[in-house]
């Protein structure tokens, strides 16, 4: 009687264990489920990044498509592995909308499409790069004023009366742009120059630089210069 105790419960538990335990599922046979959700957001003037829910559990991974047109034909552009849900789509011009599909895939086909998401790539940022150098001047006897862009090209201004500015609007990244003021005055003030960079109305850097002159009735030669990049 008391084998038969003994031996009862560990039937149980081993009834109780292979229920648990019926080890992995069968593999698929079928294309795995579709992709749902698709989201598309342009974060910069020439980035979209893409995002969606992943609805399987057996795909091998994820086809990427884009189209140029709400009506165009959607075109292969990228793939990703299995359990991904997303995807940058780079390199792309500015201002311009995209539309696009996912689909999964597994050894057996793939899946529907997801929903058509559609994005705008961003406006390409204008900069304004001011320069103004100012005193109680002119800036005489030999003095100028000289502008540098970032090609190394120079404009020299010769006798500038004060105050002077330059404004320049670019949509390319301002490097390396210099003014400088150099020569003499009569007057006990500074000669200052400002160079500013504004990025789409923001101002985003400044960079000031100037020289005192030392005696109000002697010509002291000074020199002062001011750039303006981002990095």
């Amino acid at each position: 009687m008391e084998k038969k105790w003994i031996i009862l419960p560990i039937i149980l538990v081993l009834l109780i264990w292979g229920c648990n335990n019926q080890g992995p599922p069968e593999p698929s046979d079928s294309p795995p489920s579709a992709p749902s959700g698709l989201t598309a957001v342009g974060v910069s003037s020439n980035q979209i990044n893409l995002g969606w829910a992943d609805n399987s559990e057996d795909e091998n991974g994820f086809r990427i498509e884009r189209a140029a047109s709400s009506d165009g034909s959607f075109q292969d552009i990228g793939q990703v592995g299995m359990d991904t849900n997303n995807f940058t789509d780079d390199n792309l011009p500015a201002s311009t909308n995209y539309w696009y599909r996912v689909r999964a895939y597994n050894d057996h086909g793939f899946s529907d499409y997801s929903n058509v998401a559609t994005a705008a790539t961003e406006n390409l940022p204008t900069y304004t790069i001011l320069y103004k150098v100012s005193g109680t001047g002119p800036v005489t006897n030999s003095a100028f004023i000289a502008y540098s862009d970032q090609n190394g090209n120079t404009q020299q201004i010769d006798s500038t009366a004060l105050p002077w500015e330059l404004t320049i609007e670019s949509t390319e990244r301002p490097r390396a742009y210099v003014v400088s003021a150099t020569g003499a005055t009569s007057y006990l003030e500074p000669v200052t120059i400002t160079a500013e960079v504004w990025k789409d109305g923001e101002l985003i850097q400044t960079s000031t630089a100037g020289y005192y002159l030392l005696f109000g009735n002697y010509l002291i030669d000074g020199q002062a210069t001011a750039s303006a990049s981002v990095d």
